[in-house]
């Protein structure tokens, strides 16, 4: 294990190579070493269990593909803070079976500026986002918020009450849709009714998965989901393939994911578009992790009050486990406070009621919200 401060150059890994060929771990970020010296220790190493290359910029996918011909014990590899492109993934994860963790999360700075062809073709991140915005339900903020009764208590009551109030001030109402009901679009937004995907005899068994800002188009990221059906962790922050479809993958193929962080860039670098999933997405997220305990999608401004609803609505039956949610309402966001209001306000804690009712107080729509909002214990039936 090495540090910042006692890092490697290429001759020093070369010696230790030399004389630890059993070796199984190896911990050296901040290194100055390059491709040769890390295939030599692939080739003479093989029985490799966990290697951390954090900020080795000079490593490239020839390394990645040293590692998934030769490290089939592989169980840990961190490449975080480099520029390898996530589309050369996939051979980690079809070779190396005994996989756990893979974290090569990728810096936005470095990331917003790499080559063309590290990024989605224009023609094909255009198409992509039509596609999800074809399927947007563009909500009329001229119809009424429906009340729907989600309370117990009085002080539930009154707090609802409280915050509709003052959600109904003229000044409040900045956000770019209004509109908190299901209405008669839902049918629009619900997924096509399917099995999860069949699972392989001979599968990797990955269980955290973190790709941050990662450049990749949506179908090579689907394309790594669906050969770790046992994720239980996955972190896709910023991330330029973030469809609908994606995400539908991604609930599909994997019943056991728990932790899911799936937030967009608060700042968009130049020259992208934020493009993340929309309700359908979502939808699918309520249909099929079931196992589902924490959920992050920060700065979507796709999501609309249809897709937000549902999740609340689904927090007694498909989503009992789901503790946590961390999102933006207000202004700029297709969702304001008042559909946490009329449809969570039941679930939250003590901490997340005070929360939004300081929010209401305080932002008064000229600004946008960032809530982490905490679930109660609901009972398992």
């Amino acid at each position: 294990y090495l540090y910042r401060d006692n890092s490697l150059c290429g001759l020093e890994l070369h010696r230790i190579i030399e004389k630890c060929k059993d070796l199984r771990k190896l911990h050296a970020p901040f290194s100055n070493i390059d491709d040769d010296s890390v295939i030599f220790l692939a080739e003479e190493c093989l029985f490799l269990e966990d290697v951390n290359f954090t900020h080795c910029h000079r490593l490239t996918k020839d390394s990645v593909f040293a590692f998934s011909k030769h490290s089939l014990c592989l169980k840990k590899i961190n490449y975080q803070d480099t520029l390898i492109d996530h589309r050369y993934l996939l051979g980690l994860v079809r070779k190396c079976h005994k996989l756990e963790e893979l974290i090569f999360d990728c810096n936005l700075n470095q990331s917003s500026s790499a080559a063309d062809d590290i990024t989605q073709p224009n023609n094909a991140l255009e198409a992509e986002v039509k596609e999800t915005l074809d399927i947007q339900v563009e909500l009329n903020q001229s119809d009424e918020i429906p009340f729907i009764d989600m309370t117990e208590s009085a002080d539930e009551f009154e707090l609802q009450h409280d915050l509709l109030k003052r959600l109904s001030d003229k000044d409040f109402g900045n956000s770019s849709h209004n509109d908190s009901g299901i209405g008669d679009n839902s049918y629009l937004l619900f997924p096509d009714s399917v099995q999860h995907s069949p699972v392989k005899w001979r599968h990797c068994h990955l269980k955290k998965l973190s790709l941050k800002y990662s450049r990749a188009m949506g179908q090579y990221l689907q394309d790594i989901i669906s050969e770790c059906p046992d994720l239980t962790y996955v972190s896709l922050d910023g991330a330029v393939g973030l469809s609908d479809k994606f995400i539908m993958t991604l609930a599909k193929s994997c019943p056991n994911l728990r932790n899911l962080s799936v937030s967009s860039c608060a700042l968009t670098p130049k020259g992208q578009s934020n493009n993340g999933f929309g309700d359908q997405g979502l939808l699918a997220l309520t249909e099929y992790s079931h196992n589902l305990e924490i959920l992050s999608f920060l700065y979507n401004k796709r999501i609309t009050p249809v897709g937000l609803t549902a999740l609340f609505h689904s927090l007694d039956t498909t989503l009992r486990s789901l503790t946590s949610v961390s999102l933006c309402v207000g202004n700029g966001y297709a969702c304001n406070i008042s559909v946490v209001a009329l449809h969570g306000l039941k679930y939250l804690s003590e901490h997340s009621k005070q929360q939004l009712k300081d929010g209401a107080c305080t932002t008064r729509g000229i600004s946008f919200m960032v809530l982490h909002l905490d679930f109660l214990k609901r009972k398992c039936h």
